[in-house]
């Protein structure tokens, strides 16, 4: 799983597993805000040793008032163009999707009715983000924010820490992620926006595109090989995306 955060521009695909796992760190900060916004973010990865990020990349997260949400993400392809690949949530259609235009595919998941709820339910923690009432808040982009902080192994150990705005749903303004390998070498990641802008995102955020192909996650893989002559992702990968993909069908 690490690989598949710290190395999302090996294969455009990896994105989908990040798409998945990165909803178990962020989802809490992406419950419905009840105040809609569009946040222009980057994020960054740097290696053990290093001081500064060796990569970043820039993408669009936008939140919908019924608690739907569209990240867009641009990813450099081995031809060396540029795509713009979108990750919905749609709670209305009661479905997640990849749309990824670099092999014309949606990769489309069904959300059971246990995690519409989950997604659409007000804050865990209502208007403090947090069950700790002395968590420091600070200010970023004119917004008060609460610094959270989580750890977990998953098997390496991951140490998350976020500074969520009570007034945009508990959104992270700024998200530090550091995952420690079993060598002791520490990647570390963040994400944070440049600007946000408030009001509801265009709802043809949540359409499908037309002329694209639903494809399984080895599919998507296939075609990638197929179209720029080198493998989107290991091949023990593929079943493993498959698996989850069939049982959110």
């Amino acid at each position: 799983m690490v690989k598949r955060i710290i190395c999302i521009t090996v294969a455009t695909f990896c994105t989908v597993g990040i798409f998945l796992a990165v909803r178990t760190l962020t989802v809490r900060a992406q419950r419905p805000s009840r105040k809609p916004f569009t946040a222009f973010m980057v994020r960054g990865a740097t290696r053990p040793g290093e001081m500064q990020p060796a990569n970043q990349w820039n993408y669009s997260f936008s939140a919908f008032s019924n608690g739907s949400s569209v990240e867009i993400s641009r990813r450099q392809m081995p031809d060396g163009n540029l795509v713009q690949v979108k990750y919905a949530v749609d709670i209305l259609g009661g479905k997640r999707f990849v749309a990824d235009p670099s092999t014309n595919s949606t990769t489309t998941w069904r959300i059971p009715d246990r995690l519409l709820q989950h997604f659409s339910s007000l804050r865990e923690y209502g208007d403090d983000c947090t069950a700790n009432p002395s968590a420091p808040h600070s200010n970023l982009l004119g917004y008060d924010v609460v610094e959270v902080k989580r750890d977990w192994q998953q098997p390496q150990r991951i140490s998350a820490t976020k500074w969520e705005a009570p007034a945009l749903g508990c959104f992270a303004l700024r998200q530090e992620i550091n995952i420690t390998m079993a060598d002791g070498s520490m990647w570390k990641n963040f994400h944070e926006p440049l600007i946000v802008i408030e009001g509801e995102p265009a709802a043809s955020l949540l359409e499908l595109p037309s002329g694209y192909v639903e494809r399984t996650p080895s599919q998507v893989g296939a075609e990638f090989a197929r179209k720029y002559g080198q493998k989107a992702f290991n091949d023990n990968v593929g079943p493993t995306f498959d698996h989850g993909y069939e049982l959110a069908r």
